[in-house]
C-alpha cells in the first residue's frame, strides 16, 4: 500500500513537471510594445474642458418662535403648514410623523412594513410623498 502510494506521488509530480516544460516550450515570446513617447502626428491634440468654479450656496438656519436656530424642526414651510420632517423623539417618531426615513441607506418605511418596528429612524416625515422629495426611495417590504 506504501509503495503504491509512493509511486503514484511521484508519477504525479513527473506529470505536472512535463506539463509544465510543455507549456513554456509552446510559449512564443511575445514582442513588447513600443513605449508612448509623443502623440501621433496624426491624431489632434485634445485639451480637457476648462473648470468653472461653482458658488456655495449654504442654506438659511430655520429660526424658530423664540429666536433661536430650531434643530427639531426643519423644512421650509409657509406660516401654518406643516414641516417638511422631524427629528425622531426618545427613537420613535411623534404624532403626525409616522414615516420612518433612514439617511445611510436612504429608504423609508411605512407603518406595518416589515422593517417599521426595528426601524430607528433619523428623520420623521408626514407622508410618503414628503420623503420622496427629499431623496428616499420606498422600503421593498
Amino acid at each position: 500500500m506504501r509503495r503504491s502510494l509512493r509511486s503514484a506521488f511521484v508519477l504525479g509530480v513527473l506529470a505536472g513537471l512535463v506539463l509544465a516544460l510543455a507549456r513554456a516550450l509552446s510559449r512564443e515570446a511575445k514582442p513588447t510594445p513600443a513605449p508612448l513617447t509623443a502623440p501621433s502626428p496624426s491624431l489632434p491634440a485634445v485639451t480637457p474642458p476648462a473648470r468653472t468654479p461653482v458658488p456655495l450656496q449654504i442654506p438659511e438656519p430655520v429660526i424658530g418662535s423664540d429666536g433661536q436656530p430650531d434643530d427639531l424642526i426643519t423644512g421650509s414651510a409657509e406660516e401654518g403648514s406643516p414641516e417638511a420632517w422631524v427629528e425622531p423623539v426618545d427613537g420613535g417618531c411623534p404624532d403626525g410623523y409616522p414615516i420612518k426615513a433612514k439617511e445611510g441607506s436612504g429608504i423609508y418605511h411605512r407603518p406595518g412594513g416589515l422593517s417599521y418596528e426595528r426601524t430607528k429612524p433619523d428623520r420623521c416625515y408626514s407622508d410618503p410623498d414628503a420623503a420622496e422629495a427629499d431623496g428616499f426611495r420606498a422600503a421593498k417590504r
